[in-house]
């Protein structure tokens, strides 16, 4: 099964970075992005290498770690789906750009916690909007990074057994 999050811009560029991979590392975890990823010319799988900063699974100290998902950047000329209400499609239309995430959540145990949080950074430092598969759409910063966080509080309740993950082997 795959899910989708969206995000809704005006502009999306690589002067980002920084600042997501600063709002990342707020959450316990130390992370780098593919050193030649670029919002300008990526398109597929983003992987991110990280390490978790917190003593919450033993099995994880000091190991660098890599998760990630599939990330494509459009210009905003989707239909929108008519699941939205007429204003929502409506103000979702105004973006010119949509940041596209794509998970499967059977890959490892964090895919979900990047694809969450980035996209909420993201729209939150566009003062964009995400939608999800539910038809859901959020345009208040505040809210979107509240809702990422409850995310990451309930990925906090696997135990170490229930853990799937990747150890980073370098960049490919």
């Amino acid at each position: 099964m795959s899910i989708d999050i969206n995000v809704y811009a005006n502009e999306i560029s690589d002067d980002l970075i920084p600042t997501i991979l600063a709002e990342l590392n707020k959450f316990e975890m130390v992370c780098e992005l593919h050193p030649e990823f670029s919002f300008a010319t990526h398109g597929g799988f983003l992987p991110i290498r990280f390490r978790i900063t917190s003593n919450t699974f033993e099995s994880l100290a000091n190991k660098d770690l890599v998760s990630g998902f599939e990330l494509h950047v459009y210009d905003n000329d989707w239909d929108i789906d008519d699941c939205y209400s007429d204003e929502d499609r409506e103000k979702l239309q105004a973006y010119r750009k949509v940041v596209n995430f794509n998970f499967t959540g059977a890959s490892d145990s964090f895919e979900l916690r990047f694809a969450s949080l980035m996209s909420a950074i993201i729209a939150n430092l566009t003062h964009g909007a995400i939608t999800d598969e539910e038809c859901n759409v959020l345009y208040d910063g505040a809210v979107i990074m509240e809702t990422a966080r409850n995310l990451v509080v309930d990925d906090s309740d696997l135990t170490e057994g229930e853990l799937e993950y990747h150890e980073f082997e370098g960049w490919h």
